[in-house]
């Protein structure tokens, strides 16, 4: 009897060893566990990114090109004591203008009223205002495609009593292609700068990171003021003005950002 609650106890004890062998290895299996996801939770959520070194570098492209196409604003301002009467003078002027233009060849898309106004005028009489009338004023905006017929258009001002001639500006109506080329060689440029430096600082360029451009602008050289408006009344009356279009340049400016190896 007593062999046998002898035998019963030691077998206990190995069971019982057992049980604290496997506790003992499920609970490092899972502290071996948790430690791993908390790092992947520190490497992917909790961790600052580290630094890249980088170096960026800029260039600047320029395409010359010949404006083709000419912007003038030309108008009346007609002040009469009655409403009815300024609007009917103005308008007359103004049709009979448009229409000379467009059989000059230019096409009402590139005909656009730019301004149409009726203001009342007044006197100041013992500190009173006195209404004395109404002033209508019209203005359209005329785009010419044939720079030859700059000069003839503008001497019309005259013909027609028109008093509101604006400033004369030269444009290219289709400024994408220049872009375009303006952009290659800004970026060429860039590129050829990247490398130059960074030959010359002993460091290897990696992959491109970061790119931003500007706008592509035109600056005109050469352009024709209008007269002021005291001397436009005589537009048309001597020679006519001989007006060039200039030259423009079409510039690009770009940053390419490189990652340091």
């Amino acid at each position: 009897m007593k062999n046998d609650n002898k035998g019963l106890l030691d077998l206990t004890c190995v069971f019982v060893g057992l049980a604290v062998i496997i506790l003992t290895i499920t609970g490092s299996i899972y502290l071996i566990n948790k430690s791993k996801n908390l790092s992947r939770e520190y490497d992917y959520i909790g961790k600052t990114p580290e630094p890249i070194n980088t170096m960026s570098f800029s260039g600047e492209g320029k395409v010359n090109a010949k404006p083709d196409i000419a912007i003038v604003s030309m108008g009346i301002s007609v002040e009469k004591t009655k409403i009815s009467d300024a609007q009917k003078e103005s308008s007359d002027k103004m049709n009979a203008f448009i229409s000379k233009v467009k059989e000059m060849g230019v096409e009402s898309k590139d005909i656009k009223t730019a301004n149409y106004s009726i203001y009342p005028q007044y006197n100041w009489t013992n500190g009173r205002e006195i209404l004395r009338g109404y002033q209508v004023s019209q203005n359209v905006e005329i785009k010419i495609r044939d720079l030859d017929k700059v000069s003839d258009i503008i001497a019309l001002a005259s013909d027609y009593n028109l008093n509101q001639v604006g400033d004369l500006q030269f444009d290219i109506d289709n400024k994408d292609q220049y872009i375009a080329q303006a952009r290659e060689e800004a970026i060429k440029k860039a590129k050829e700068n990247a490398t130059a430096t960074a030959k010359a600082l002993g460091v290897d360029l990696g992959r491109i990171i970061s790119f931003s451009e500007s706008n592509g602008t035109i600056n005109v050289y050469n352009g024709y003021k209008l007269m002021s408006e005291a001397a436009q009344s005589d537009l048309g009356a001597g020679s006519t003005p001989q007006i060039e279009s200039g030259s423009s340049d079409i510039k690009m400016t770009v940053s390419i950002g490189y990652e340091l190896k």
